[in-house]
């Protein structure tokens, strides 16, 4: 709870893995000093004004997945998610959208880190190179997510949008 971050993962399908979130998030907001940010991988910044806008006016967390097109998103649906933003919202975090768009994703997986604005680049490393053990680890952890079946120029694709995916979350 004293952490400044704290990264919670998932197996997306797996409804008992967000159950379990929503519990952390709840347990973590309760130890706080003060309210906190829950970041949502999966939701684009670009919708952070829409979450604002609906969470303004007194919206409940049940219809924030609409308010956001979260059925559009092809994330499992959002009463997984619901619970997490709920133990957020119970004590005032604010729920912060830390994906890329559709249109990002498409440009990092072409580019790489040259698709972004050199700012970014910069502020969070996204142009640094990484250690051969790491990317090999990486690449490794893509075929085995999608069960061998990439090819290698679609698997170095992917890890450029992996990396500016956590780029953006954790900027």
């Amino acid at each position: 709870s004293a952490a400044d971050f704290v990264l919670i993962g998932e197996r997306h399908d797996n409804p008992e893995h967000h159950r379990l979130q929503a519990r952390l998030v709840a347990e973590l907001e309760a130890r706080s000093q003060g309210p906190r940010a829950v970041a949502f991988e999966m939701i684009p910044a670009w919708r952070q004004l829409e979450i604002v806008e609906y969470l303004a006016a007194d919206g409940e967390p049940a219809g924030l997945g609409e308010a956001i097109a979260w059925d559009a998103s092809g994330w499992p649906e959002w009463a997984w998610y619901q619970p997490i933003a709920e133990a957020a919202l119970a004590r005032d975090a604010q729920i912060v959208a830390a994906d890329l768009g559709i249109a990002e994703k498409r440009a990092a997986f072409a580019q790489g880190a040259q698709a972004f604005r050199s700012v970014f680049v910069q502020r969070t490393g996204l142009g640094e190179p990484w250690p051969p053990p790491m990317m090999i680890s990486l690449q490794d952890e893509m075929r085995a997510a999608h069960c061998d079946q990439v090819s290698g120029r679609a698997v170095i694709g992917m890890m450029r949008v992996q990396r500016a995916r956590d780029a953006m979350m954790a900027d």
